[in-house]
């Protein structure tokens, strides 16, 4: 799964449907944020929180930090749930996110951050649960031992262990660099990649010998991981440059290693973004050829239901007045992903729909203005695809 820290690519925190006077750090409503907020300093000792997820909802830890460190977030999730764990900022943006990678069904996050406020949300992959899943989110500094090893104990950062890298090469506008290595059993391997000018750019890790996690470092606290994009295979895209990476690739897991190819390649932004509208991760823009079925203002309700062959199906829809808007996606033929934006392109919130004949639902209070709805099937294929969206709005009565 890719990780996306530049800050052009992050997305705002999608809140829930209730309202809440009091909110959490992070905007989020108090009555989804479990205690008050943990102010954590350097060395802090391990920490477990409970949690029960019941109605779908999701579930919020607040904490500050007190000054500069890596952070480790780890779930640990009982009778077969499986939780997605996003760490947010005070300012709402998405700092990280995971889905899979502590093994199993458990999510796992190391990242460095800096001195302020941050709130850890944790929500189940399938949308509404008929019964509440228990989840045990853990807080430590990076580093320390935990049950799975899947994360390096500090970032290879050009300044420290990547200074003695061996050397990738340069790249600037456009242009393409591979290199071919081995990774001996629990010793990472880095590589110094240079970067004259700011690009899009795309890393690949693959392997055919051994499962691969590779990460990306700066000198300015950039840290990325990523395990398992493509079958045991690993990508990162960021926006990067000038400046120097650090390129590391590990193997996962303990006692394994061989060879491997690590590349990077600059993107076309233009094709990156059609990538991620054609994904459901990004709104098409003003000059995009991307059909929308526009739904015009939207009344009581109102229903879309298309057979194409695309992946992703958008529709869009108007609102005159503030309301509550119940968006609901299912699909005859795949898992898919039900996404709602506005039309600045934010991401408000985001559920997953688990199996054909399956319903996911997205209940948010909106102010008028145009909103569009992405859903989006799990797996490419040209086959034709039947999908169904169904809009309800509900206006609070005056007082």
């Amino acid at each position: 799964m890719n990780r996306f820290l530049s800050a052009a690519l992050a997305v705002p925190l999608a809140l829930g449907a209730q309202a809440a006077a009091a909110e959490g750090i992070c905007g989020q409503p108090a009555a989804l944020t479990s205690g008050a907020p943990l102010p954590l300093a350097a060395g802090f000792a391990a920490l477990q929180h409970d949690l029960r997820l019941v109605r779908g909802e999701p579930r919020y830890i607040d904490f500050t930090m007190t000054q500069a460190q890596a952070l480790t977030l780890r779930t640990q999730a009982r009778d077969g749930a499986d939780p997605v764990l996003v760490l947010y900022g005070a300012d709402g943006q998405m700092v990280d996110y995971d889905d899979d990678s502590a093994g199993g069904l458990d999510a796992l996050l190391t990242v460095s951050l800096q001195p302020g406020g941050y709130c850890a949300q944790v929500r189940l992959l399938g949308g509404i649960q008929d019964e509440a899943a228990a989840v045990v989110l853990s807080l430590e500094p990076a580093g320390q031992e935990g049950p799975a090893p899947t994360a390096p104990e500090a970032p290879l950062s050009p300044a420290g262990a990547c200074a003695s890298a061996q050397e990738m090469g340069r790249l600037g506008s456009t242009g393409r660099l591979e290199h071919e290595d081995a990774a001996l059993p629990n010793a990472p391997r880095a590589h110094r990649l240079v970067l004259t000018e700011p690009v899009m750019l795309q890393i690949d890790a693959q392997s055919e010998a051994f499962d691969t996690v590779l990460t990306v470092s700066d000198e300015n606290g950039l840290f990325l991981e990523n395990d398992d994009h493509e079958g045991t295979d690993s990508r990162i895209s960021l926006q990067a440059g000038p400046g120097t990476l650090c390129l590391g690739v590990r193997a996962y897991g303990e006692g394994s290693g061989g060879p491997y190819r690590l590349s990077a390649a600059v993107q076309d932004p233009a094709e990156v973004l059609r990538t991620a509208v054609d994904a459901g991760e990004a709104i098409p823009g003003a000059d995009s050829d991307v059909t929308i079925e526009a739904l015009g203002p939207l009344g009581q309700s109102a229903r879309t239901t298309a057979v194409t062959a695309g992946r992703t199906h958008w529709s869009s829809f108007s609102l005159t007045e503030p309301s509550l808007v119940l968006v609901q996606g299912s699909t005859l033929s795949d898992s898919f992903t039900l996404a709602l934006f506005a039309a600045d392109g934010r991401l408000i919130a985001r559920q997953y729909g688990e199996g054909a004949l399956s319903v996911s639902k997205i209940a948010e209070e909106l102010p008028p203005g145009d909103y569009l709805v992405a859903q989006t099937v799990m797996q490419e294929s040209p086959d034709l695809k039947i999908r169904q969206v169904v809009l309800n709005r509900f206006v609070r009565p005056a007082e």
